[in-house]
């Protein structure tokens, strides 16, 4: 019972499972919290995530904008996608840092949820560092006992449509997750057939890649999640048809775009690639206070 209620992830995660946490349950309570910074840290970018960037974009375009498309622009609607990337990013991961932070303020470790997966430079990397806890329920309790990568190649792509699909539904039962699982099981299945075919061509996969070639990659990989987060984030088939037509109707009029709105969106999605630097900062800066300031800074 205490499990299944414990309520740091209840609402969104990191999905724990039971034989991480229970044997956790089992030990005797820490005399403190196991790394004081480590969960003021945790809970601090997650507030700042959760709280001014995810919310400044929600309530200065992404809102009105998968609702209303109609009243806005093609660049206004393309900057939404992009503000949008960022706003869910910034909310999920600020919401699960929360999480992970309050867990040890009780002496429980979470498991790690995000890892700058806007960073990715191939859609296979990308569900290694999105919502992993997710990625991982899905590979163990979908992807696996279909027969994951053990059959024939067109088996496992078969596998990877149907947990995706299923991925999908499990998000609502709406044809627009739907969608957006199937668009995730397409690209999926083409980067891993991609790779099946140049081993069948007898091409070495490299370890090391040209910057352009991972430049490519993430631009691929980075676009094919925000246009299916279209899908995601709209209200009805209806919507979703409106977005893709103003989107490219480059003739449209809207309201304009905000400086700020720009910068707090390209800040979101920067994090993926700078936020290592800036956690190392604050622990190095949290660790070097007097204990008595500390409350202080908290504050």
């Amino acid at each position: 019972l205490v499990f299944i209620s414990f309520f740091p992830q209840l609402v969104l995660g990191p999905i724990c499972r039971s034989k991480d946490l229970l044997p956790q349950l089992m030990r005797e309570a820490p005399n403190q919290v196991p790394d004081l910074t480590r969960a003021v840290r945790l809970i601090s970018s997650g507030l700042f995530k959760k709280v001014f960037l995810a919310t400044f974009l929600a309530t200065h375009l992404v809102n009105d904008a998968f609702v209303s498309p109609e009243n806005y622009s093609s660049l206004e609607l393309f900057t939404a996608m992009y503000a949008y990337s960022a706003m869910v990013y910034c909310d999920f991961s600020g919401y699960t840092d929360m999480a992970r932070g309050l867990g040890l303020l009780l002496g429980f470790h979470l498991p790690e949820n995000f890892n700058g997966p806007y960073a990715a430079t191939n859609i296979g990397e990308f569900w290694r560092r999105w919502h992993m806890s997710y990625s991982r329920w899905l590979r163990d309790y979908i992807y696996f006992p279909l027969g994951g990568s053990k059959g024939s190649p067109w088996r496992t792509y078969f596998n990877l449509g149907v947990t995706f699909l299923v991925g999908g539904l499990w998000h609502g039962a709406h044809w627009k997750f739907v969608i957006w699982g199937a668009i995730h099981a397409a690209a999926l299945v083409t980067y891993k057939a991609s790779l099946d075919f140049r081993r069948f061509l007898g091409i070495k996969l490299k370890r090391v890649h040209p910057w352009w070639y991972l430049v490519l990659g993430w631009f691929l990989t980075f676009h094919t999640c925000a246009f299916a987060r279209i899908f995601f984030r709209s209200v009805d088939m209806e919507t979703i048809g409106m977005y893709f037509q103003r989107m490219f109707d480059f003739s449209a009029s809207g309201r304009g775009i905000e400086v700020m709105l720009l910068v707090v969106a390209s800040f979101g999605i920067g994090l993926n690639f700078f936020g290592r630097y800036i956690k190392t900062a604050f622990d190095k800066m949290h660790n070097a206070l007097p204990a008595w300031s500390r409350p202080l800074v908290w504050l």
